[in-house]
């Protein structure tokens, strides 16, 4: 592994911010990731940053599925009200109206998120156009179960769209030129919507146990930390080094203060060839006048 994949994750939001003109501050993701017990220094989240160009080519442009939702829920609201698309309508007495579509929408975009969160692959292997068609049929079948189990509510049941027919009817041209290649958007729907079935539920599982996945996810990044071979190791070790030399001066310091608390004690100096001379026996009287202390030597003086 080259990279650290926790500064990439932050260095890809802070990507992400700029090209959706959502500038946030660096300094804020450092402060998010030392919140969430992964704190990722603003170094890092920089280097990553043009790491993360390099890889992906400087190509940013990037197609979500969500204008593709919106993009057909607008498309629906007007094509419901012509004489073909009432057709299409079922368990709705009065023509369909942009209130009666939010609910579907609503959740298509919930849908959506969870697909963009937990999916490794179902953005790459389908279109945008799709994955949204296929997140309105699988929320209209959830909102038409739950209204099932509420079978005693007062509210009006909501209506029940086909979105195979309005695929059909409203673009027929293109289903012509799809089924000559053998690739039809009907024919690639039913195993999408199986997709994102279980795509939910995985994420259902994921959230049940989002405890148990936070303590696998720290024991990954321990052992990453011990083998990863990016850049930040040398930084680190960096670090180490200049928190060894801080520890010895603070244990130089510490070993200073304590040998000068305690008094230290001269043994009286054994007479021996070599001092003679400090000895009064031994010395004549000019000698002893002159290594007397000041006050004796004024005195000689004097006298």
């Amino acid at each position: 592994m080259l990279f650290d994949p926790k500064a990439v994750v932050v260095a890809a939001a802070f990507l992400a911010a700029k090209v959706e003109d959502a500038m946030a501050d660096v300094r804020y993701l450092q402060e998010g990731t030392e919140r969430m017990q992964a704190p990722v220094p603003q170094q890092e989240i920089i280097t990553a940053e043009l790491s993360l160009l390099q890889g992906v080519d400087y190509d940013l442009l990037c197609f979500h599925p969500y204008k593709a939702v919106l993009a057909l829920t607008e498309d629906l609201r007007t094509f419901l009200k012509s004489e073909k698309g009432q057709t299409l309508v079922l368990q709705h007495q009065r023509p369909i109206s942009g209130q009666d579509l939010k609910p579907i929408y609503d959740k298509a975009r919930e849908i959506l998120e969870q697909i963009i969160i937990y999916s490794s692959d179902l953005t790459l292997l389908f279109s945008p156009g799709p994955i949204g068609l296929a997140s309105l049929i699988v929320a209209q079948e959830e909102i038409l179960e739950q209204a099932d189990k509420e079978e005693g509510a007062t509210n009006a049941p909501p209506p029940k769209i086909d979105f195979h027919g309005y695929v059909q009817q409203r673009f027929p041209e293109q289903q012509q030129a799809q089924q000559a290649s053998s690739s039809s958007l009907l024919q690639t729907l039913p195993d999408l919507c199986q997709r994102v079935k279980a795509l939910l539920t995985y994420a259902a599982e994921q959230k049940r146990n989002s405890a148990d996945t936070m303590v696998q996810l720290k024991q990954i990044h321990k052992k990453l930390k011990k083998v990863r071979a990016w850049g930040a190791s040398s930084s680190s070790e960096g670090g180490k080094k200049s928190k060894k030399k801080k520890r010895n001066k603070e244990e130089a310091s510490d070993g200073h203060a304590t040998f000068k608390s305690v008094p230290h004690k001269e043994s009286p100096p054994t007479p021996t060839s070599s001092n003679k001379r400090n000895d009064p026996a031994t010395t004549n009287d000019d000698d002893a006048a002159f290594m007397a202390p000041q006050s004796k030597r004024v005195k000689t003086e004097t006298a």
